[in-house]
């Protein structure tokens, strides 16, 4: 129950753009961790009960000592040592009192679990007919055949004249290669919006937000209709009714994953939203300097790869496509956000 706990808070944070089962794939893997020591245990304090009070404060370290931060993550390793040595002295009151805080954490997971449903089954998501503008007609040209689409979303980055003057980021380093290539830089261009649902749903929606949407509460929180603009975007739906096939290589962030897709291309090993959040609040960033790494190098790690995967088969688009259909190409490179991190101290 105590390793469900960081999996449900992030989903109350998040429920209205993550699906109910996301992260659970990491959360059967808690839960087998937690079957393992719970056997464990019980072979060395011959009850399950007497084991579940040694192998909670562990669990809750596994689950979220990042988190809790390393002193107390530390005082809960101790609690656990403590309890074992003194089940095998005063095992009869102590499992009494592992009953009760049972109960303790069941209330702890029961209680965000009924606000979770009670919250997803009272928030209906708007129809798409209440905020989608009319789409325009598109006649197709007979006898052209028509080109193959990429769009990149380079997400996060920054302008490189504003890099360079707010972060000491030397605009050649980040433009040098794509001049060398052939690419137009646009230094002074600026986003339509600050934030990645605002743009990518005005952007791939061709229009501003007020236009595509009836904001009744400015102040509200609700990225749902952000999300359905995305996943049923305006441009994905011409591009299909043209004959295109629709490629995407998802960043991981759901807000800008699109629906109705032909091919998703993905890395063998891509944690979800949830699941990439609650390793990164585990256990890991606490031992990861005592083995020379960065407390945050793991997250380094997946997000590079993810990244890496992009750029390694953004030419293999067309896997898997039939030579004669065009295809529009969907990317979204979830580019470093500042602060920049350039060593193991920052």
């Amino acid at each position: 129950m105590v390793a469900a706990l960081p999996f449900l808070h992030f989903h109350q944070k998040n429920f209205r753009i993550l699906g109910p089962w996301d992260g659970s794939g990491l959360l059967l893997v808690y839960w087998a961790v937690v079957l393992a020591l719970l056997l464990l245990g019980r072979l060395v304090w011959k009850s399950f009960a007497r084991a579940g009070l040694v192998v909670t404060p562990v669990v809750a370290v596994l689950a979220a000592g990042f988190t809790l931060g390393p002193w107390v993550s530390l005082l809960l390793l101790a609690l656990s040592v403590a309890l074992g040595f003194l089940l095998f002295r005063y095992g009869t009151v102590l499992e009494k009192l592992g009953q009760s805080v049972t109960l303790d954490v069941l209330v702890l997971v029961v209680f965000p679990t009924f606000q979770l449903v009670k919250e997803r089954s009272a928030a209906a998501v708007p129809a798409p007919s209440s905020f989608f503008m009319k789409d325009a007609d598109v006649p197709a040209q007979a006898g052209i055949t028509p080109p193959d689409v990429y769009f990149l979303l380079v997400d996060g980055l920054g302008q490189p004249g504003f890099l360079e003057q707010h972060y000491r980021l030397p605009q050649h380093h980040l433009t040098a290669g794509l001049d060398r290539r052939g690419f137009q830089i646009l230094n002074q261009a600026r986003a339509n919006y600050p934030q990645t649902a605002l743009s990518a749903a005005a952007t791939l929606n061709m229009a501003t937000i007020p236009t595509l949407l009836d904001i009744h509460d400015p102040t509200s929180k609700d990225r749902r209709p952000l999300a359905h603009l995305i996943r049923h975007s305006r441009v994905g739906r011409t591009f299909r009714e043209l004959g295109y096939e629709t490629v995407t290589y998802p960043s991981g962030y759901p807000l800008t994953r699109l629906a109705n897709v032909d091919h998703r291309h993905e890395p063998f090993l891509h944690p979800s939203f949830t699941s990439f959040y609650v390793l990164s609040d585990g256990f890991l960033p606490l031992i990861q300097p005592l083995l020379g790494k960065g407390p945050a190098d793991l997250s380094f790690a997946l997000r590079r790869g993810r990244l890496n995967f992009i750029f390694n088969h953004l030419g293999n688009a067309r896997s898997g496509v039939d030579p004669e259909m065009p295809v529009f190409v969907f990317a979204h490179i979830l580019a470093p956000h500042p602060p920049f991190v350039f060593d193991l101290e920052g």
